[in-house]
């Protein structure tokens, strides 16, 4: 005789890792897939942050990119900034330095840092720029490495007319952020020469993976 036999829904984890969106101009940022739940087929799909490896099979993920909105969302507010690190005029110590910038609503993955007159560009050119934006959107950070008595400084969406296109920084909901300046600089040292304590540098940031 016969058993009855249970059917089971099949759960697949397909797991996001960071990528670049390719340009014909510039690499855009690196960026991260928040998670979500899809149905597919009766078949549940969750996103997660860490790749891993089910029953044997490694899962790899789609890289995805998300642009701005068109056109725009005007019922979203505007995006502006509500925390960088470094701040405004501080000084920090030479070495590895990781710059974060914190937005009141979800960024898109398009904008570049570019230079300010007479000042060093911390993070090298436009074009090999490599930044990571958190799952949530609100947070970009860029690895850099900065000299000893040296001062710095970059701006992101400089006045109408230059920086266009995927170049200039604007929300999930396709709003452009006011044009912003930043400057800091350098001490003599000691020199950091690790992630984990450039990453301990920045009080309000979030915590390092552990």
């Amino acid at each position: 005789m016969l058993k009855p036999v249970r059917v089971t829904t099949l759960a697949i984890i397909i797991l996001a890792a960071p990528t670049a969106r390719a340009d014909n101009a510039a690499s855009g940022p690196t960026v991260t897939k928040t998670a979500q739940a899809t149905p597919l087929s009766g078949i549940d799909v969750t996103v997660h942050s860490k790749a891993t490896a089910l029953s044997g099979v490694n899962v790899k993920p789609r890289p995805v990119c998300m642009g701005p909105r068109h056109p725009p969302d005007a019922a979203v507010p505007a995006p502006r900034l509500v925390g960088v690190f470094p701040a405004e005029g501080a000084v920090v110590q030479p070495g590895v330095l990781v710059l974060r910038f914190t937005f009141n609503v979800a960024m898109s993955c398009d904008g570049l840092f570019q230079s300010l007159p007479a000042q060093a560009k911390p993070c090298g050119e436009t074009n090999q720029q490599h930044t990571v934006l958190s799952f949530d959107r609100t947070m970009i950070r860029m690895l850099c490495v900065v000299k000893p008595n040296t001062k710095y400084g970059l701006r992101m969406n400089p006045a109408p007319g230059r920086g266009i296109g995927r170049a200039r920084f604007s929300s999930l909901a396709g709003l452009p952020l006011a044009p912003f300046e930043l400057t800091f600089s350098t001490s003599s040292g000691p020199e950091v020469t690790d992630l984990e304590t450039a990453q301990a540098e920045d009080k309000d940031g979030p915590a390092p993976a552990s």
